[in-house]
């Protein structure tokens, strides 16, 4: 029987009833969540847990909070459990014995369980516990080096298995053949690091029955999962919270849209407008030395594939001042019409930091002075003046972000910014150390080739152009194949060592979005995509034996939002509410909102497999 047999959708349009009542029946049955975040009492508004909440967000997982309570109190013995429950590192190190046990009956009567970093290993009074749960009831390798009441992190590379990369979505150019004898295994890169190294639990490995995902260059077992009875345990060993505090995401991100779509079978609310993955080709013009090659990239058509994101240095000088190397805005006619050439052909408009290219990067500091604020606003007023709207989109000279100019882009009005952080990663909305840096504002790490991220890089490293080329392209095909959205940036002068590449590269990209299923973005498309996707109200109820309701409650605008689940995860969907449009693409179920007064589709799951 084909999927469109098994599906029965038996209503396009319905309204059962409305949102008030629907909130109203949810608060009095209080089911428990699909996927669920366990934290304590204390910790339900804390740092580690929004950073949690936000980077499920970003992903588009249904992640909720329960506490101890809501998983063992006396009101909940009879809720339908949870399909997986995460413990995160940082604010749920303390466990009770009675909260372990009651964990072990949830796995052993067919749960999935994630535990993160140091979850459960201490007691409620601080000290470690004596056996840490993940390596006495759980099964995993114990931990090494244990000292009294510490246990020490290392740090070391880390490698992965083709047939995991794969399924955690890591993108090409982020790991390279592993130096160590097990073959099968990358290694991850990380911009300007060749061999990326991090925090972990020293462990032996060799004793571990479960299934490996990750491990440590030491042979630490870094993810793995163990299964239990009728029930499933996954253990990463890493401090992700601390990770993703200091712009190091990744992995936080890619486990978490594993866990909830792949491994639990649950919808996911696509980063991209459509569903439509893409590219965002972002253009750095730094000083008049990019004037020639913006030239030969005019002549050669490379404008016409855009929109681009293009950001200008507009001062008259680039590497100090007096020197007169800059691209120089307002004293240059041919530059001017530069950026009305940008204008009209719909390519966003943005700035390059700080009117001195060079001497702003190397010198702007982590506190706010007036000089480098000047730069900034010299910048900003020059390309408003050319462009004819103010700048949305900034880039960072030699990658310099200090915190406070997120706070003076915030300030005037910018809506994204290219960033060096976070590097593998889609869009995203940044913590560092403990302050949420980005409301109002997306960043949009560089994507890079095993340690470089630029043609001026893969030149100075030696990469040969066909193997840059290899890689474009497939960076096309993952963002085309799995839905997602990724940063390249150049500048001018470096095409004039992989001009043949860039052209091919563009040859290649209007092939794939012919078929549809790839687009260029500018920044501001996506962030302002984003951002209206950051408001919106759905969750995954659990109604019944195994069937599930998407639920969008939303009032705001749902253009362009699309659910996708497994076709293998579910049959029997039925529309309740709402004008909606599903259809097959591939292995998947794409489910759209077709207006904006909310939906409510409901489908009958099919047991997950992993």
């Amino acid at each position: 029987m084909n999927l469109s047999s098994k599906l029965g959708i038996l209503a396009s349009f319905a309204l059962v009833f409305s949102y008030p009542a629907w909130k109203t029946y949810r608060t009095y049955h209080h089911p428990l969540p699909v996927f669920a975040l366990l934290v304590p009492e204390q910790s339900k508004k804390a740092l580690g847990t929004r950073i949690w909440l936000k980077a499920a967000e970003e992903e588009g997982a249904p992640l909720e909070i329960i506490t101890e309570e809501d998983f063992i109190g006396p009101f909940q013995t009879s809720a339908e459990p949870p399909r997986a429950i995460l413990i995160p590192d940082e604010v749920a190190q303390d466990a009770s014995s009675t909260l372990i046990a009651y964990l072990q009956n949830y796995v052993n009567a067919g749960g999935k369980l994630i535990l993160v970093g140091d979850a459960l290993m201490h007691e409620p009074t601080g000290r470690l516990k004596e056996s840490f749960p993940a390596e006495g009831y759980f099964q995993f390798p114990p931990i090494l080096g244990r000292v009294g009441d510490t246990v020490q992190l290392h740090r070391d590379t880390l490698r992965i298995t083709d047939e995991w990369k794969e399924k955690l979505q890591i993108p090409p150019g982020q790991y390279s053949p592993s130096e160590a004898t097990a073959a099968p295994y990358r290694e991850f890169c990380t911009y300007q690091k060749l061999h990326a190294l991090y925090p972990h639990w020293q462990n032996d490995a060799k004793p571990f029955t479960g299934k490996k995902i990750l491990e440590a260059g030491d042979g630490s077992l870094i993810a793995g999962i163990q299964k239990l009875n009728l029930g499933e345990v996954l253990w990463i060993n890493l401090p992700l919270s601390y990770l993703k505090r200091r712009t190091d995401g990744l992995l936080m991100h890619s486990f978490l849209r594993w866990i909830s779509e792949d491994w639990v079978g649950l919808p996911r609310l696509l980063p991209v407008p459509d569903g439509i993955g893409g590219l965002v080709l972002n253009v750095h013009v730094d000083s008049n030395a990019a004037l020639p090659y913006l030239t030969i990239l005019k002549d050669q058509g490379f404008f016409e594939n855009g929109p681009f994101s293009i950001h200008i240095t507009a001062g008259p000088d680039a590497r100090n001042a007096h020197d007169k190397m800059g691209f120089n805005l307002l004293g240059n006619p041919t530059s001017q019409e530069w950026i009305r050439y940008f204008v009209k052909k719909g390519d966003q408009v943005g700035s390059h930091g700080g009117w001195i290219h060079d001497f702003f990067g190397l010198h702007v500091g982590e506190k706010e002075t007036p000089e480098f604020v000047g730069h900034l606003e010299k910048n900003f007023e020059a390309i408003k003046k050319f462009s004819g709207h103010a700048p949305v989109e900034y880039s960072a000279p030699l990658g310099n972000q200090p915190i406070w100019v997120n706070a003076w882009l915030r300030k005037k009005g910018y809506r994204s910014y290219y960033f060096v952080g976070d590097n593998g990663m889609g869009p995203t909305q940044n913590f560092r150390d403990d302050e949420f840096t980005d409301e109002d504002l997306w960043s949009f790490p560089v994507a890079s080739f095993q340690q470089i991220a630029s043609f001026e890089e893969a030149d100075q490293n030696k990469v040969p152009p066909a193997q840059m080329s290899r890689w474009l392209k497939a960076l096309s095909e993952f963002v085309a194949r799995d839905q997602l959205s990724r940063l390249f940036y150049f500048h001018p002068p470096g095409i004039q060592f992989y001009q043949g590449v860039l052209l091919t590269w563009m040859k290649e990209t209007r092939a794939l979005a012919k078929t549809g299923r790839f687009k260029w973005y500018t920044m501001d498309q996506l962030s302002t995509f984003l951002t209206r996707r950051s408001h919106i109200h759905w969750q995954i109820l659990p109604i019944g034996d195994h069937f599930l309701e998407l639920d969008v409650a939303s009032r705001i605008d749902l253009h362009k939002m699309v659910w996708r689940v497994s076709k293998n995860a579910v049959e029997e969907v039925e529309v309740l509410s709402g004008k909606v449009r599903i259809k097959e693409i591939g292995n998947e179920l794409e489910i759209q909102p077709m207006d904006d007064l909310g939906i409510r589709v409901r489908y009958q799951e099919v047991p997950h497999a992993q």
